[in-house]
């Protein structure tokens, strides 16, 4: 799938193309002689100036029209893509180790919304416009043979598509099924229920990063997560999402998630 950008500049292509031929067809009716017994008797080579302005004003409001379909497209698409399908790890590193149940994720800090409805709403102090702490997640357990649970947060980027990672918890030991409001952000978490978990570096600094939508923006947010067969021999200190993503790759027994989106003030 192209990202958001190559649409919209595909878009601007076209607009151009539209205005091209309808600049082309006005010149082109302006060299005609229109089949008319009184323009057929005249000297002129031009029909009358009123059928010029006629035919010029029918073309641009063909081309507005027109753009205003390729517009409507394009953001029909870009929106399609802000609501995170583009995001949905779920969708990409699928199952394959059987026909396990998708992982029921629930939450009670913000009311969130399982995919293809309205989203729920995080609130500020989730995000890097307040307290910047991570929220409450819970989940069903997972299947036999679950040995670790990774969490992923992530958003889109509205100019191209991909995916903006806003938390990467992994090695959660299979007894964990929650994780309570404000993980400390640390890389090495070795105390209570998450010993053993670690969290990459976003920002400058381990754990969470909340979401930062621009001032009056609404971006939509995906909280997964993810049941592994394994326990990955990462560095924390030294390791992005990308790597996370490719361990991961073949140990998912099962997923779930849940969305919320975010104002940006």
């Amino acid at each position: 799938m192209c990202g958001r950008g190559e649409l919209l500049k595909a878009r601007d292509t076209m607009i151009a193309a539209i205005e091209e031929l309808g600049a082309l067809t006005v010149h082109r009716l302006s060299r005609m002689r229109p089949f008319s017994p009184g323009w057929a008797r005249s000297s002129t080579t031009q029909p009358p100036r009123r059928f010029q302005i006629a035919m010029k004003q029918f073309v641009s409001r063909s081309t507005v029209s027109l753009a205003a379909v390729v517009l409507f497209a394009a953001a029909a698409f870009g929106q399609a893509i802000v609501t995170g399908d583009a995001a949905v790890l779920a969708d990409r590193i699928s199952a394959l180790q059987g026909a396990a149940a998708p992982l029921r994720v629930t939450t009670s800090s913000f009311t969130p919304s399982p995919r293809d409805t309205t989203p729920g709403t995080l609130d500020p102090r989730f995000t890097a416009d307040d307290g910047n702490i991570s929220p409450g997640l819970s989940w069903t357990r997972g299947p036999a043979g679950t040995q670790s649970y990774a969490v992923l947060v992530e958003g889109v980027d509205v100019v191209d598509g991909h995916p903006v990672p806003h938390w990467v918890i992994y090695n959660i030991p299979s007894t964990a099924t929650t994780l309570a409001e404000h993980v400390p952000a640390e890389m090495r978490l070795d105390n209570g229920e998450l010993n053993g978990a670690m969290q990459i570096k976003l920002r400058g600094s381990a754990g969470y990063a909340g979401p930062h939508a621009p001032s009056g923006a609404t971006r939509w947010y995906h909280f997964e997560v993810f049941a592994l067969d394994t326990h990955l021999t990462l560095d924390p200190a030294t390791t992005d999402r990308q790597a996370v993503i490719n361990a991961m790759k073949d140990h998912v027994l099962t997923s779930g998630e849940i969305i919320a989106n975010s104002t940006g003030k």
